[in-house]
Order: C-alpha cells, then sequence, then structure tokens
C-alpha cells in the first residue's frame, strides 16, 4: 500500500498540476521523454529480475521505495525534474516486479488456491486503498508532501526491521541515526549556500513559466522582438536569437492576438499584470484576453506574476528610456486634435485609472503605491512646470501617454497610432487647463484674495 500511495500521489500530481509535467517533459529532452521512459521501465525490469533470483526480493523493495520516494521528493523543486524523470519509471518497474513476484516469495502457505487468494487480498487492499489515497491526494494537494514520504518510509522500514531485529536491529538503527542527523545539518546549513529569499523567487519564476506554457499564453503571445521593425518601438529590444533558441522549450510563439511579451517586465508592473490577469478589461479596453483569475486560487496566478514580471533584458530600461528621448508624433498627426476624440479614448484607455470612478482605480486603490489623479482634479506628476514652455509640456504628456513611466504602474499604450496619443494628450491638457482656471477663480473669490493680487500689480 506504501508503493501504491507514493506512485499514485507522485503521477495523480502530475495530472493535475500540468506545469510540472511541461516543466519535466521539458528539461529530459522533449519527445525522446517517452523513449526514455519506456528504455528505463524495461531495463529496470530486466534488473529487478536478476536480482531477485540472486539476492531475493527485499533489496528489489528497498530500490524501489528509495526510487519514488526520491522523485516525489525531487520533484518539490522544478529544477530537479530530470532527477524525478530517471527515478520515477525506475521506481515503478521495480516495486511492480516485487508486487507480482511477492506471492510466491513472501506468502507462506500450502496450497495454490490459498496462495491466490492472499494474492488477491494484497492486490485489493494495496491497490484500490493505495491508489484512492494516491490519486486523492494529488487532486488536492497537487504535490507529495516530505511528510507522507516519511510516513510511507516508516510503514516500510518497521515491518523489516521487525523481521531483523536480532541480526541487525544495531546496524539499522545506526543508518537511520546517520540519515536523521544529515537532514538536520542540511537543514542547519543548507541556509550557507544559498539565500532562501533568491531560491524561492527563482522556484517561482519557474514554476511561472510552466504555468505560462500550460495555460496555453504562447499561442496569442510571441516573445520575440524582431529586428528593424515597428516592434523595436513597442517592444524592443532585440534579443540574442541564439539564447532564445537553447531555451527548453523556445517560447518564440507562432502568432500574435496579443502583444509581444519579451520586455513586458520592464513596461508593465507587477500591479498591472494581477489586475490584468483577473480581469482584462479593467485596464485594456476591450481587451479579448479571457480572465484568469482561477489561477489565484492555489498560487498559480503569483508564480505567473513572477514569470512575466522578470521577462526583461538588463538594457531594457535604458533601451526604452533612449526611444522615449527620441520619439516624437508622426508628422501625420493633426496640429489640433479633436477634443471629442480625445475624450472618448481618454474614457476608454485611462479613466479606469484617472477618473474619480474608474474601474481600476475603485477596485485596487489600496494596492497602488500611490493612487493615480484624478485628472479632473488633480495636478498632473512627472509633468514640467508651465515655466518649462507649453510644447515642452505637450511633448512630456504624449510621452507618458505613449510609453508610460518607468518603476512606476502607469503603463504604456504604445499600440496606439501617434494620432491617438495626440488626441489624448489634447484632452488631457484641456482637462488641465480647465482644473487651474478653477484654481485661480477658487483664489480670487476668497476675501482678501482680490485686495492683494491688486496692491502686487
Amino acid at each position: 500500500m506504501c508503493f501504491y500511495g507514493v506512485d499514485l500521489a507522485r503521477f495523480g500530481s502530475l495530472l493535475h498540476h500540468s506545469e510540472l509535467s511541461h516543466t519535466q517533459v521539458r528539461h529530459v529532452g522533449g519527445a525522446n521523454y517517452l523513449w526514455r521512459t519506456g528504455v528505463l521501465h524495461l531495463a529496470a525490469a530486466l534488473v529487478s529480475v536478476w536480482l531477485i533470483r540472486r539476492r531475493g526480493i527485499l533489496i528489489i523493495l528497498v530500490c524501489a521505495f528509495v526510487s519514488l520516494g526520491g522523485a516525489c521528493l525531487a520533484l518539490l523543486h522544478p529544477a530537479n525534474a530530470p532527477i524525478a524523470a530517471f527515478l520515477y519509471p525506475v521506481g515503478v518497474s521495480l516495486y511492480s516486479v516485487a508486487l507480482v513476484a511477492a506471492p510466491a516469495l513472501l506468502l507462506r502457505t500450502s496450497s495454490r488456491i490459498d496462495r491466490a487468494r492472499k494474492a488477491g487480498w494484497i492486490y485489493a487492499l494495496a491497490g484500490w486503498i493505495g491508489s484512492a489515497m494516491g490519486i486523492g491526494m494529488g487532486q488536492n494537494l497537487h504535490r507529495v508532501p516530505p511528510s507522507f514520504v516519511a510516513a510511507a518510509g516508516v510503514l516500510f522500514v518497521l515491518p523489516l526491521l521487525w523481521r531483523l531485529r536480532r541480526d541487525y536491529l544495531p546496524q539499522a538503527i545506526a543508518v537511520l541515526v546517520s540519515l536523521a542527523a544529515a537532514v538536520i545539518l542540511q537543514h542547519l546549513l543548507g541556509g550557507a549556500a544559498a539565500n532562501p529569499r533568491i531560491v524561492h523567487a527563482q522556484n517561482l519564476i519557474e514554476r511561472g513559466r510552466g504555468v505560462y506554457i500550460s495555460e496555453g499564453c504562447i499561442n496569442c503571445h510571441s516573445q520575440y522582438v524582431r529586428p528593424n521593425s515597428s516592434d523595436v518601438l513597442m517592444w524592443g529590444p532585440t534579443q540574442d536569437v541564439e539564447a532564445i533558441r537553447r531555451e527548453k522549450p523556445p517560447l518564440i510563439g507562432n502568432r500574435r492576438q496579443g502583444p509581444d511579451l519579451s520586455e513586458v517586465g520592464s513596461r508593465r508592473s507587477p500591479l498591472w499584470l494581477r489586475i490584468h490577469f483577473m480581469n482584462p478589461r479593467d485596464v485594456s479596453y476591450d481587451s479579448i484576453m479571457p480572465q484568469y483569475s482561477y489561477l489565484f486560487r492555489d498560487g498559480r496566478g503569483d508564480a505567473l506574476i513572477a514569470y512575466v514580471a522578470n521577462l526583461r533584458t538588463p538594457q531594457s530600461a535604458e533601451h526604452l528610456r533612449h526611444i522615449m528621448s527620441e520619439w516624437k508624433p508622426a508628422p501625420v498627426a493633426p496640429a489640433n486634435p479633436n477634443l471629442a476624440v480625445g475624450a472618448r479614448l481618454f474614457g476608454h484607455y485611462c479613466a479606469t485609472c484617472h477618473h474619480l470612478s474608474g474601474r481600476a482605480r475603485t477596485r485596487w486603490s489600496s494596492s497602488f503605491d500611490r493612487l493615480p489623479p484624478d485628472l479632473g482634479t488633480d495636478k498632473l506628476l512627472y509633468v514640467p512646470g508651465s515655466d518649462a514652455g507649453v510644447d515642452i509640456q505637450k511633448a512630456k504628456i504624449a510621452q507618458i501617454i505613449k510609453f508610460g513611466l518607468l518603476g512606476t504602474d502607469m503603463p504604456g499604450h504604445e499600440y496606439l497610432p501617434d494620432v491617438d496619443i495626440e488626441a489624448i494628450e489634447a484632452f488631457v491638457n484641456a482637462l488641465q487647463n480647465k482644473r487651474e482656471a478653477s484654481v485661480v477663480k477658487s483664489r480670487e473669490g476668497r476675501p482678501g484674495t482680490q485686495r492683494s493680487l491688486s496692491s502686487e500689480h
């Protein structure tokens, strides 16, 4: 039952935790994984038969448990998937052969009928109870806890110790004490080898990559900036093609239903990504992307955010600053944009954060590092004052609308044509002019203010 439980728990966790299965296949060589697994199954089965004839069934049982338990523990860290991919088929073949041979070698009986009856009880109890327990654990926990592996090990070892208590008990106790000491030392000294926070962040990013694959994000989003194209302005900089090809698997993508994500980590904040995954239309007008709020029920959403936010290269921030400083609206943009068009576009793309009752602003107000200004009543941030000149102010507003603000939750709108950027900028300027006029008017209406203004002139 211990073997069935560990085996089916591990198998069930893969079925119901698909990013692990993708990670596993990715690390061990894609389609070749199936062939390698078949060869391992066959080789382990042949070796187990050879060992049973020469050493007995006990050595097979020990090797089987070590292999299966090791596979379960290895999968707690996605980077160890190649180890698990080797240990799991070996363990399954070893314990399967042992299970078939057990009735003939271990059951003490005087007749074949009695042996068959006892074998049936073994298969029924071990198979049904162990399988139900293991698959249930895979469905609910999506992993095999180390405590379960340890408990299964205790149930496996205790009968052996009882049988060997006269001849090998001291040696067995010495081995168990040594293993316990090794685990304790590893726990105490493991922190010196690696920063736990860094290791956790790396694990989360790796798990998020698995979620990205398992949820089919590659079907709509590419991760490749085409050189010498408009991609460089919207999603650049370009990347090393060889580095992309070395990824397992490469996530270049084959079409774009949505934007390229190669450098999205430098252009969208983790909070923006979270809002977008929860309900894309809260921050992206008329988005066709489905909601992924269900990923946040079991932590997969946080892993996906960690992965996507990490999609950036060291030179991406410098690249973005450069294109922001060089960018100017295309000459086709009208000199006097239509304010009605600007108001409509503002309502579509900006009001969700920059209007008092905007959806993102009201729903996520406590999550912003700095609440976005209501552009109808609040002063613009990150824009030079009136002494800088109207043209410089307008250029800065358009630049922020187009590319956002690095290091903040303000996203860019790189995909909008320059004529739309100019229309939104004109409407925002009109809002600010109206706000300043109301401020001046309110000052003039205060007692004593008019007198002080007259005396100054």
